[in-house]
C-alpha cells in the first residue's frame, strides 16, 4: 500500500524545545499547570506559529539515516570499550601501588613479567 504522506514535507520538531511559561490571558490561572491537555493546546499554538513563519517557536531536527545511526552507535561503542579499559587499568594501576609494585600496566612486557612473578616491588 502506497503512504499517502509520501513526498509531502513531514519536519519533525525537537517538542522538547516548547516554551512551557507561556502565558495566555485566557490560561493566565494554569501558566504553571502540566497536563497533556494543556500540552496539546502549547503544541498546537507553537505548531501554527512556525506554520506562519515564526521559526524561533519550533525548531526543526534532523534525522540520521539507518547508516549514519549505525555509524554512530559504532563510535559510541568504541568509546565505551575504550573508556571501560582505562578503568580496568587504574584498577590494576591503584591494586600494583597497594601491594608496592611500581609497574606500568599499560606495556606489554608488564604481562610477562606478571605472569612470571617477576612484579619489582617498591625499597
Amino acid at each position: 500500500m502506497k503512504d499517502p504522506m509520501q513526498g509531502a514535507h513531514r519536519p519533525i520538531l525537537k517538542i522538547s524545545l516548547l516554551s512551557l511559561t507561556e502565558r495566555r490571558e485566557d490560561h493566565a490561572h494554569s501558566c504553571r499547570a502540566k497536563t497533556d491537555r494543556l500540552d496539546a493546546i502549547r503544541l498546537v499554538i507553537n505548531l501554527r506559529a512556525w506554520l506562519r513563519g515564526e521559526r524561533d517557536r519550533m525548531h526543526v531536527v534532523h534525522v540520521p539515516s539507518a547508516q549514519d545511526e549505525a555509524s554512530r552507535h559504532l563510535m559510541r561503542e568504541r568509546g565505551q570499550l575504550q573508556k571501560e579499559v582505562l578503568q580496568h587499568l587504574d584498577r590494576m594501576r591503584k591494586l600494583l601501588a597497594t601491594l608496592g609494585c611500581w609497574e606500568d600496566v599499560a606495556h606489554r612486557p608488564f604481562a610477562e613479567r606478571l605472569a612470571r612473578d617477576e612484579c619489582q616491588r617498591r625499597a
